[in-house]
């Protein structure tokens, strides 16, 4: 199964981070995270790859060995997570800490369109964010994130109103569905979430 792991660290320098990541072999991001209004209200400096693993176990081992070599690089990192396909054996039975999560990226040319996410996102709960590092001569990418732990098919079923909502007046440039298995620090988007 291919999972996928991010470790977000705190007062990270940006320079450094970006350049260790090209040692340890994984992706820089620099998350803009907004509330439903469209304002950041903080920057989330995190790591991201991908692994093709036979069992979580050798993904958790994996994940502790890309934390140990963020904190010997002196990294203050507060959260390890793993995810993975919506096709998991556990991802039907709601368990605690665990959940499903939604990423569909919109292209954003001028303020009608973000203003229009704007509103879908405050109507159905979900969450805006922005890749730093993805400037675009025609605009930017916004990443609309829905998260819920329940059944596979009433997330879907959620999901598709979304995006039905959305493309009535933009294309979905891509659609993601992940299974979060773990992650150390559920409260880290509490900010975010209860807005």
């Amino acid at each position: 199964m291919i999972y996928e792991f991010h470790v977000t660290l705190q007062n990270a320098n940006k320079e450094k981070f970006k350049s260790f990541c090209s040692v340890l072999k994984v992706k820089p991001i620099i998350l803009d995270i907004q509330q439903k209004d469209s304002k950041s209200i903080y920057e989330e400096v995190m790591t991201s790859s991908t692994e093709n693993f036979k069992t979580d176990l050798e993904a958790k081992k994996h994940l502790d060995y890309l934390v140990k070599k963020l904190k010997e690089q002196s990294f203050e990192v507060i959260r390890e997570k793993i995810e993975c396909e919506p096709t998991h054996k556990d991802i039907d039975k709601c368990l605690q800490n665990k959940y499903l999560e939604a990423h569909l990226n919109v292209l954003v040319k001028n303020s009608q369109t973000l203003e229009n996410i704007t509103n879908i996102c405050k109507n159905y709960n979900v969450h805006l964010s922005r890749n730093v590092n993805k400037q675009l001569e025609n605009g930017f990418t916004i990443m609309i994130t829905y998260r819920e732990n329940v059944k596979l098919k009433v997330f879907k079923h959620k999901l598709n109103k979304i995006i039905k909502e959305i493309k009535q007046f933009h294309n979905i440039e891509k659609e993601v569905i992940e299974y979060a298995l773990f992650d150390s620090n559920l409260n880290y988007d509490t900010q975010w979430l209860k807005d």
